[in-house]
């Protein structure tokens, strides 16, 4: 490890570390909890009858799909931004909004996969042990 002269230089070296964690580990271990969630709270509980899933080729579980993006606070956001041209597919299906009329109420309600996913990775402390990882994997000891 490094030496410091003052707590500036540490302050530094710290929150780069810290961001390569969010960009690494963070981020991976963010987009497959939504992709669990999304096969949870989306695919298993509607089977299309009218059209065809893309899943991982372009659907809401590939991960060109799912971005993140960390931010100057030391946080990342995370957005599923699948389209299917104008048809914003995310939203429609989180909020039930944008269906065809007389649609299943399993649709027309929403699947939720983004709340899913935020109350997962807090309940099961995802984001802190990815974290962990990221600062031991870079040689700071977590212990």
């Amino acid at each position: 490890m490094p030496t410091f002269n003052n707590l500036k230089e540490l302050e530094k070296h710290l929150n780069e570390k810290i961001a390569k964690s969010l960009k690494n580990e963070v981020a991976k271990a963010t987009v497959k909890t939504m992709q669990e969630e999304i096969k949870e709270t989306v695919y298993n509980v509607y089977e299309p009858k009218v059209y065809h899933r893309h899943y991982y080729q372009g659907g809401l579980l590939d991960p060109d799909n799912i971005e993140v993006e960390v931010t100057g606070d030391n946080s990342i956001s995370v957005e599923n931004i699948r389209h299917d041209g104008e048809r914003e597919v995310a939203y429609i299906v989180e909020t039930g909004d944008g269906y065809y009329s007389g649609a299943p109420s399993v649709l027309t309600n929403g699947r939720r996969f983004t709340a899913s996913t935020r109350k997962r990775l807090i309940k099961e402390d995802i984001l802190r042990k990815a974290m962990k990882d990221g600062l031991n994997r870079q040689g700071i000891d977590t212990r």
